[in-house]
């Protein structure tokens, strides 16, 4: 049992490990919008900056590509965030952020005079 489940774990490791060979067959283009566009911590970055260096590429000619790809993933998010709102506007009785239903209103009364006085609130 301890080794499958030694097994399984090195198979998730070297999955998991960055090797600029593994971009070979990635065109320049998609290893430089790749790189600009995604996080820093996605975990193929470093062996994209590998797989550049090792071509000796620059990718600044693919800037303007990466930064309309940007503001194109950016709208899509705020489509569906729209989407989202539109339909929880139709369908009031779902609803993803709900306000809580307002407090019945409490009222005091208080009996007795001086130092002697009790007061109830329902």
């Amino acid at each position: 049992m301890r080794k499958l489940i030694a097994i399984f774990l090195l198979a998730g490791i070297s999955g998991c490990i960055s090797d600029p060979a593994y971009f070979k067959n990635t065109s320049t283009q998609q290893l430089c919008i790749d790189y600009l566009t995604l996080p820093s911590y996605n975990m193929q970055n470093e062996a994209r900056a590998a797989a550049l260096a090792q071509r000796r590429e620059n990718c600044s000619a693919y800037q303007g590509m990466a930064n309309a790809k940007l503001r194109a993933d950016q709208q899509s998010q705020q489509n569906i965030r729209n989407l989202q709102d539109t339909a929880d506007r139709m369908n009031p009785s779902y609803n993803r952020n709900p306000t809580p239903a307002p407090r019945p209103p409490t009222q005091t009364y208080c009996t007795g005079s001086g130092n002697s006085m009790t007061c109830t609130t329902y």
